[in-house]
């Protein structure tokens, strides 16, 4: 099903400051509280230039440009965020986004975000987070995550997370029972309705 609005579920996501507009004031006190459904208690951590700080310590620290917000939020607030001018989503496995939100019109609408939960005839299944391997095989790329492994906890709930738990993604591997929220091609929901 498409990201439902209706779902409290927590999934791990990240997000980039790239318009001057977002780039003001400072993280307890800037605009992605408007489109992050826990206002700050969704982020858990701020990285700049490749150094993380935790949100407790980051939230008089002024928003820049390409600042990262990592935040554990619903698919409502992921799709919000989507959609916020000035704020980007970066992909949880590699690469880039095939669309962007800065990309209106025809091409945008060739996109769709949907929630999956993975079952053991994925071709995922055992593979890396940090790969190419979700491209390859459904077209789509990983904008949120809910490992069905509960060690962060039974709601990923942002102030029981560290960036030192989350930030081990190189060693993950796609479990039976994940759930992902996916930037995929339009109909993909449609395609594979039972079958991720």
């Amino acid at each position: 099903d498409e990201a439902n609005s209706g779902s409290q579920r927590r999934f791990l996501s990240s997000i980039q400051v790239i318009g001057q507009s977002k780039a003001t004031g400072t993280l307890s006190a800037s605009p992605l509280n408007t489109v992050l459904a826990g206002s700050n208690e969704d982020i858990f951590a701020l990285e700049r230039l490749g150094v993380l700080t935790e949100a407790e310590e980051a939230a008089e620290v002024e928003l820049q440009l390409y600042d990262v917000v990592h935040v554990s939020t619903t698919a409502s607030s992921i799709l919000s965020i989507w959609h916020a001018p000035g704020l980007g989503i970066i992909a949880k496995d590699v690469g880039e986004l095939t669309e962007s939100n800065s990309v209106s019109g025809a091409a945008a609408a060739r996109r769709e975000f949907v929630e999956v939960i993975l079952d053991g005839l994925t071709p995922l299944i055992g593979s890396r987070l940090l790969s190419d391997s979700c491209i390859r095989a459904y077209g789509a790329k990983v904008v949120g995550l809910r490992p069905y492994n509960r060690q962060f906890g039974k709601n990923l709930a942002a102030r029981d997370l560290t960036p030192s738990m989350v930030f081990q993604g190189e060693d993950w591997t796609y479990q039976v029972g994940d759930a992902l929220i996916l930037e995929a091609p339009k109909g993909f929901a449609d395609h594979h309705k039972n079958s991720v």
